[in-house]
């Protein structure tokens, strides 16, 4: 895997797609198409919800496009030593764990979301030149 995609990625790719858009999320996605992206569990748990896709052959879509990195006992203590460390909000802390354990590029329209987190790259869709 190349890249842990959050939130405001995986919602822009979605909207586009269904709405039949080619915009930041989609051009960079269809560039970068060889690569490969995953979810964190918050990440997945929200935009499910958001979309009210509860039933199982939903989901079952949904992480077949987005493969959901799971926590371990590792990544739970890397998750809890990066929230105790910097001032930042959970969810930040998860996807930090995350990268830093299976070495991914954090994927987002906000960036700076992610500046407390040392050892991190973190590539802006939006920007043309990722």
């Amino acid at each position: 895997m190349d890249f842990l995609a959050d939130i405001e990625f995986v919602e822009n790719i979605w909207r586009e797609s269904l709405e039949g858009k080619t915009g930041d999320a989609r051009r960079f996605a269809e560039a970068n198409s060889r690569s490969s992206f995953a979810i964190s569990v918050p990440t997945s748990i929200r935009l499910l919800a958001s979309a009210g896709a509860d039933g199982e052959e939903i989901v079952e879509r949904f992480i077949k496009a987005f493969p959901v990195i799971s926590f371990d006992e590792p990544l739970i203590a890397r998750t809890a030593s990066l929230f105790r460390a910097h001032d930042i909000p959970l969810e930040t802390a998860i996807e930090g764990a995350i990268a830093k354990q299976n070495e991914l590029k954090i994927l987002t329209g906000s960036p700076l979301r992610y500046k407390a987190l040392p050892g991190i790259t973190v590539v802006n869709f939006r920007d043309a030149d990722s």
